[in-house]
């Protein structure tokens, strides 16, 4: 954090007094005095524009009861140095419930940016102590084959924004990587188009320079929605389903090997920048944890519920940003059922079937992003390609296999194969369960599918089942 602050303010490591836990989200410590004022105007402003004041959100429109485009706006939220107390800081750091923005955190060097303004007393400053406008005007946009750029995988902005330590401020910048996500892959393409798959209409394009990395100092508002796609030389192509929140590319592609942009034959979305609770954790949980006899309402085994994201988080098994200190996770990792050495006991307890790798990777990324409380809906629907191996099969695993597996399968059902799957899609009870119809119980219980995943089941279905 001290190296941050540094790279943030451009600041002599003197002036640095710091107490902060790293993985912690707020900055309780940090003495505000001793930095160079922030300014309003150049700093903070464009963090509420690119994050909040967006569309049915907190625009013009009002959409959210509140309107976060203006110094106006943004200070009825704010309680002037005290940022702990200020309504906007506490919703931006709230890794519990309701966190803002909803769909990721903002990066740590603008909760920082914001903690560090409500503290020097959130002034409406057009001019600042540490105003580099005059070096504004440098133009650095990456290029075919250049290979001046360094720090490959880094977040660019922690330098390159105002007040860091570089003069050229990165509007846009990141690193694209092969399909081993381990090497750069110079020489590609990124485009920021106004919908999905490349759809509407192209609003910026930044060539990839011989070092795998791309930047730009040319203004691109995010706040608009877009949606990045990285073309390659061989004709690779992938896509963002959702728009992130603003061009600190590498903040969510960082330096950990899983979340790295990358290319690889074949037409597919980027991996999300964020696991999304709703659509990802809570079905693993309902479907292995939150089970008669274990951690559901009814037996809190050991005094847990998992089926609720408030209930999980309150049982404490949890560690938000510490997946290896959560017990959930040193759980569903154990090699011993019960351990007779202080460890923990593995789960889900036998005969269940363990976590599949799958799975035990989902829980994994959601703790280290901080387990917050997201849905990414998943807007449009892709019904281009659905086959059972790449969309079937994995919902049926996260949301079915834990209850309808091992020596004793709920309902006497086992969905441990396609040939089990097949089974009930042909006499029909697979949609009739996912569609709660007539005669039928829903299923999973409690927690229906989403309108997208029903739908992708009832194609799979009517296109014949196929093991494709």
């Amino acid at each position: 954090m001290k190296k941050l602050l540094e790279l943030i303010l451009g600041i002599s490591p003197t002036l640095i007094i710091l107490i902060l836990i790293i993985n912690s989200c707020k900055h309780d410590n940090i003495e505000p005095g001793k930095y160079p004022a922030i300014c309003f105007t150049k700093q903070i402003l464009p963090i509420f524009t690119s994050n909040c004041a967006r569309p049915d959100c907190h625009d013009q429109t009002g959409a959210a009861g509140l309107v976060l485009d203006s110094y106006e706006g943004i200070i009825t939220g704010i309680k002037k140095g005290d940022a702990n107390g200020s309504s906007i800081y506490k919703a931006i750091t709230n890794v519990w419930d309701n966190m803002m923005p909803p769909d990721r955190p903002l990066p740590q060097e603008l909760r920082t940016l914001l903690y560090l303004w409500i503290e020097q007393g959130a002034e409406n400053d057009t001019t600042c102590v540490n105003d580099t406008s005059t070096t504004n005007g440098i133009v650095s946009i990456s290029s075919y084959g250049a290979m001046d750029s360094h720090n490959v995988g880094q977040n660019c902005r922690l330098c390159h924004i105002n007040g860091g330590t570089n003069q050229a401020w990165y509007v846009v910048a990141g690193t694209v990587y092969d399909s081993t996500l381990l090497n750069p892959y110079p020489n590609a393409i990124v485009r920021l188009f106004t919908q999905p798959d490349g759809q509407g209409a192209l609003v910026a394009e930044i060539q990839v320079d011989g070092k795998g990395n791309f930047y730009s100092t040319e203004t691109v508002n995010f706040a608009q929605g877009l949606f990045p796609t990285v073309n390659g030389i061989n004709g690779e192509y992938k896509f963002m389903t959702q728009s992130p929140p603003d061009g600190a590319c590498n903040s969510c592609h960082n330096d950990t090997v899983q979340t790295h942009i990358f290319l690889q034959s074949g037409d597919a979305p980027l991996p999300n920048d964020s696991i999304c609770y709703l659509r990802d954790v809570h079905p693993v949980l309902i479907s292995n944890c939150a089970i008669s006899g274990c951690h559901d309402n009814t037996t809190h085994a050991s005094g847990y519920y998992f089926n609720s994201y408030i209930k999980t988080m309150a049982s404490q098994t949890v560690d938000p940003f510490n997946p290896s200190g959560s017990l959930m996770y040193q759980s569903i990792i154990a090699t011993e059922g019960k351990n007779m050495h202080g460890g923990p006991d593995k789960m889900p307890p036998a005969p269940k079937n363990p976590l599949s790798q799958d799975q035990i990777d989902i829980i994994f990324q959601w703790i280290n992003e901080g387990a917050i409380n997201m849905d990414c809906s998943e807007q449009p629907c892709d019904l281009s390609n659905v086959t059972y191996s790449g969309v079937v099969g994995p919902i049926i695993q996260n949301n079915c296999k834990g209850c309808h597996s091992g020596t004793n399968p709920s309902g006497n059902l086992r969905l441990e194969s396609y040939s089990d799957v097949k089974t009930i899609a042909n006499n029909g009870k697979l949609i009739g369960v996912i569609n709660a119809q007539t005669g039928y119980t829903q299923m999973p219980p409690g927690t229906p599918l989403n309108s997208c995943r029903k739908d992708q089941i009832t194609l799979w279905v009517n296109n014949g089942g196929n093991n494709n």
